[in-house]
């Protein structure tokens, strides 16, 4: 007796992932010349923390500003496709696909960058 085993469909993600397309599956940020985020403040009477990006040819430029008091500024050699902060960490993922992560209130690299596993597409 012969037995007939079914073979696999591919499923329709596999499908998907298979075939060439334009667009990658999870959009790349495009680069903007400027990003900025805003910390509520932690105390009635203290001004709004202004976590902001300079986007540069060469790199970038990563400052914090209390009202109007420059509190620390940071170069990289990347520019930020992407920012995000609380009051304890400023986190920017670069275009060279490495991550950042900086204290929010001295400025300071929390560790080296981390570079991510695979390049924007």
């Amino acid at each position: 007796p012969t037995s007939k085993h079914a073979t696999p469909q591919k499923s329709t993600v596999s499908r998907h992932l298979s075939q060439h397309h334009p667009r990658p599956l999870i959009p790349v940020p495009q680069l903007e010349s400027s990003l900025t985020t805003q910390l509520p403040s932690l105390l009635l009477d203290s001004p709004v923390e202004n976590i902001e990006v300079t986007n540069l040819p060469s790199g970038c430029c990563v400052t914090c500003r209390r009202g109007e008091e420059l509190c620390w500024s940071v170069s990289l050699s990347s520019p930020v496709l992407l920012l995000s902060a609380n009051h304890t960490i400023t986190c920017v993922a670069c275009e060279d696909c490495t991550a950042a992560f900086l204290s929010t209130r001295t400025g300071r690299l929390l560790f080296p960058r981390i570079l991510l596993s695979s390049q924007p597409c």
